[in-house]
């Protein structure tokens, strides 16, 4: 692991490293949480995402576990070649995002370059035929 892979991927404060999978999140902490996120092929994931504990908790507020389909923001009907899948490394619980509140959450992060516009974007399998949950 690099230094540049111990910063907060939002607001790109140092780390002491990521927290363990099952800990408890702590406000201010020096430990952070290590997320994954892929546009509904596994295999596109991307599992390097850090973020501090004050970020991470930002950006999973309001967030439920809706049934499936559902985006976790809005409630809107998002099949799974329509959403962007994220979730806690070694945790069970994920979250699925439409696409604008998955360009919300991108564009959160320091790493994407150049931004997204919600209104326009579109989660890259969309038009993937296949079952939607």
């Amino acid at each position: 692991m690099t230094v540049m892979n111990l910063r907060c991927d939002g607001c790109d404060r140092l780390l002491g490293g990521p927290l363990p999978a099952d800990a408890d999140l702590v406000p201010g902490g020096v430990l952070g949480v290590r997320f994954a996120y892929h546009p509904g092929d596994v295999a596109l994931q991307d599992s390097a995402g850090l973020a501090c504990p004050d970020c991470w908790l930002r950006w999973t507020e309001g967030l439920q576990h809706r049934e499936a389909g559902r985006c976790s923001a809005c409630g809107a009907v998002c099949g799974r070649w329509e959403a962007l899948h994220l979730r806690r490394s070694g945790a069970d619980e994920h979250w699925r995002l439409c696409a604008p509140h998955a360009a919300e959450f991108l564009n959160r992060l320091g790493t994407v370059e150049p931004k997204l516009d919600p209104a326009t974007f579109r989660m890259p399998f969309a038009d993937r035929e296949g079952p939607s949950s």
